[in-house]
C-alpha cells in the first residue's frame, strides 16, 4: 500500500510539472502519446452552457486523479460545472458497469484526459437608442473525460 501511494505521489508530481511547463499543443501530444491499453469509457457532455474558458481554470484540479479524490474536491467546490462533472463521471462509471456487467474496485480508477472545446453560441440582444440592438454571446462548451482503470503491483 505504501509503495502505491509513494507512486501515485510522484506521479502526480511528474504531471504537476508537465502541465505547468507546457504549452496547451504541447500537453495535449504528451497525453495523446501516453498509451494505455486499460481506457474504461469516454464520456462526454454536450452543450454545457459555460464557457469553455472558466472551465479550463478549474479543471486543473481534477487531471490525473482518482475518481474519489476527484469526486471528492468536486463534491466540496460550489460551482456550477462541479455538479456537472459529477454527474458525467459517475454516469461514465455505471456505463462501464452496465455494458460488460464488471464490478469495478474505484480505488484505480483515474481521469485520464479532460478535453474542454468549443461548442456554439446563444445570442441574445439588448436593445439600444435609435433602433439598434447589441448583441450577447453565450458560450456553449464540449466536455470529453476518459477514465482508466490502472493497478499497482506492490
Amino acid at each position: 500500500m505504501e509503495n502505491f501511494l509513494l507512486l501515485e505521489y510522484l506521479e502526480n508530481i511528474v504531471v504537476k510539472k508537465l502541465i505547468d511547463n507546457m504549452g496547451k499543443r504541447k500537453r495535449l501530444s504528451k497525453i495523446k502519446n501516453i498509451k494505455y491499453s486499460n481506457i474504461i469509457t469516454n464520456i462526454f457532455l454536450k452543450k454545457i452552457r459555460i464557457s469553455p474558458r472558466k472551465i479550463r481554470n478549474f479543471i486543473k484540479i481534477i487531471y490525473y486523479k482518482n475518481v474519489i479524490t476527484a469526486l471528492n474536491l468536486l463534491k466540496f467546490n460550489n460551482t456550477k460545472f462541479s455538479k456537472i462533472f459529477i454527474k458525467g463521471i459517475l454516469n461514465g462509471i455505471s456505463i462501464y458497469k452496465i455494458k460488460f456487467k464488471k464490478n469495478i474496485n474505484y480505488k484505480y480508477i483515474y481521469i485520464n484526459m479532460i478535453q474542454i472545446n468549443k461548442g456554439g453560441e446563444y445570442k441574445r440582444f439588448i436593445p439600444i437608442s435609435h433602433g439598434k440592438s447589441n448583441i450577447i454571446r453565450k458560450k456553449i462548451s464540449i466536455i470529453k473525460i476518459s477514465l482508466l482503470y490502472k493497478k499497482y503491483e506492490s
